[in-house]
């Protein structure tokens, strides 16, 4: 990788953390797989209406080429869409952040975008790249905040007790 690359890669990076701290209820850490799960940036959601990890993947890129036009965004991102390892599953929400170093210009879009009335997750084929701003930041972390919202009611109803004959003793290896 280039020395402009690694600069690239780097920025993007740190603007990616300075967006996604805007608000300051979200807290992000570093995932440096060296590539291995494709996701950059690891962050938690907190709300206190729902403690507990809140979590989405954020995969991170960048570019040192304007992306002034909806042309040039699109140019962009099918060259990117076809190096990713469509192996890969996730099992939480996931936004790619896009940033030019021109203008620091910010997009996102959906990865694994949560489904608005159910606790599914759905991949998303073509990514529809919009800006990123404060309010698609709220956005987002309101989408998946209701999210673990219907999934943590789908997966701990309350009325629910736990009853230790329900799960099967751990077997040993002897």
């Amino acid at each position: 990788m280039s020395q402009a690359n690694q600069l690239v890669g780097h920025r993007s990076e740190l603007l990616a953390r300075v967006a996604l701290t805007r608000r300051l209820n979200i807290d992000v850490f570093n995932m440096d797989m060296g590539g291995e799960m494709g996701i950059d940036l690891l962050c938690s959601i907190r709300d206190p209406t729902l403690p507990g990890f809140l979590s989405f993947g954020v995969l991170v890129w960048g570019t040192s080429h304007p992306l002034d036009t909806s042309e040039a965004l699109a140019k962009h991102v099918r060259g990117r869409t076809k190096k990713l390892d469509k192996r890969t599953r996730y099992f939480i929400p996931v936004i790619v952040l896009l940033f030019s170093m021109h203008n620091d210009r910010e997009f996102y879009a959906w990865f694994v975008e949560p489904c608005e009335d159910s606790t599914h997750l759905a991949d998303v084929a073509d990514l529809d790249f919009k800006p990123f701003d404060s309010k698609q930041l709220d956005r987002v972390t309101r989408r998946i905040t209701n999210w673990y919202k219907r999934l943590d009611a789908d997966i701990r109803p309350e009325t629910a007790e736990i009853n230790s004959s329900q799960f099967p003793a751990d077997e040993q290896d002897d």
